[in-house]
């Protein structure tokens, strides 16, 4: 394992500054508007340094014997895929339909058929509901996974995150597949790292972006395939999930155009405060790990803590979706103390 490890982080580590050389060659540079959160011309598409990284560790992996190669056909291939069609967009920006079109074709073609394959035995109809939940779930995060890059380092720590936790929880249950999965994308996002945190030089950009949403979702599935406990998996990802969908569904009530970019992320409302990259991709960062310890009691036999700590994590979803409008509220008062007339007592000689 160590192994599979130090080659997606040395060749991660080695290639990135390579692929910035050729963006910049190639002039694949994202260019600052009034919604993105940086202000310098950067490259984008540094994903593909993750993407050699992870794929490399895993055919180590197998070609070892570590697991069977044969079980992580799917992940590579659809994660593979996807980087394609983010390479596409980077270079050539996609409209909506095209995109999401080639995400479903892809989700439809291999994840459908292998969760259908190896998920619950129980009725046909029941596992095919399960295949389809399998693709929304897939095309839905590496989505949100999308949605959620946008300043510097917060992707690639919530990578080291999700895939430390499933390296953790498949090395306690001894699923050494689960535990393959975590390692490489972990180990591949710890090499990008010193490139996009705290400075910025490169963008994971939608190659590496749908390419670890991709493996991160379908990692999830293989890790619930073998039946590890459901909040413990997904605990680490319940940040990234709630902040999109909340702002997905806020614009949805405001009647606002879904598919338009926009900057009402609740990290994007932290750095519209003022909130430097560091400090907000940190913060987000404490709240997963919150979520992710609460997640990983489930491994415990206790199960009046399991369901204390399944309640937490909604709580915990919740008090970060309000940090802008605890902020905003603190303000007020601020400013309505300091603009309050000042009154002073004086004491009348007897």
């Amino acid at each position: 394992m160590r192994g599979v490890a130090f080659l997606a982080f040395v060749l991660t580590l080695a290639f990135t500054p390579l692929a910035i050389w050729v963006l910049r060659r190639l002039r694949v540079i994202d260019v600052p508007t009034e919604r993105s959160s940086h202000v310098t011309r950067t490259p984008r598409g540094g994903g593909v340094g993750v993407c050699l990284g992870a794929v490399s560790g895993l055919i180590l992996a197998g070609s070892k014997g570590v697991v069977e190669a044969g079980s992580l056909k799917t992940l590579v291939v659809c994660a593979s895929f996807f980087a394609i069609v983010g390479l596409i967009d980077d270079v050539r920006t996609l409209n909506v339909k095209p995109r999401l079109a080639a995400q479903a074709a892809c989700a439809v073609l291999f994840v459908a058929p292998w969760f259908f394959e190896n998920g619950p035995a129980l009725g046909v109809g029941f596992r095919a509901a399960m295949a389809a939940a399998a693709v929304v779930w897939v095309m839905g995060y590496l989505n949100v996974f999308n949605f959620m890059d946008g300043i510097n380092g917060i992707s690639a720590l919530h990578t080291v995150l999700a895939g430390g936790t499933l390296a953790f929880i498949g090395h306690v249950e001894g699923h050494r597949i689960v535990e393959v999965c975590g390692v490489t994308i972990a180990f591949a996002a710890l090499g990008f790292l010193p490139y996009n945190f705290p400075r910025a030089r490169v963008f994971l950009g939608d190659v590496g972006s749908y390419f670890i949403g991709t493996w991160l979702a379908i990692s999830v599935l293989i890790a619930l395939v073998w039946k590890s406990p459901p909040e413990a998996v997904v605990g680490p990802l319940v940040i990234y999930v709630a902040d999109a969908t909340f702002t997905l569904l806020n614009r949805i009530r405001q009647g606002k155009p879904w598919a338009e970019s926009h900057h009402e992320h609740i990290y994007q409302q932290l750095i519209d405060r003022g909130w430097s990259h560091v400090s907000t991709s940190l913060t987000v960062l404490a709240f997963s790990t919150a979520c992710m310890l609460l997640g990983l009691v489930s491994l415990t036999s206790s199960t009046s803590a399991r369901v204390v700590a399944d309640l937490a994590i909604p709580v915990v979803a919740i008090g970060y979706l309000a940090v802008p409008q605890v902020l905003a509220r603190a303000d007020r008062r601020r400013v309505a103390r300091e603009s309050a007339p000042r009154t002073t007592t004086r004491r009348q000689a007897a």
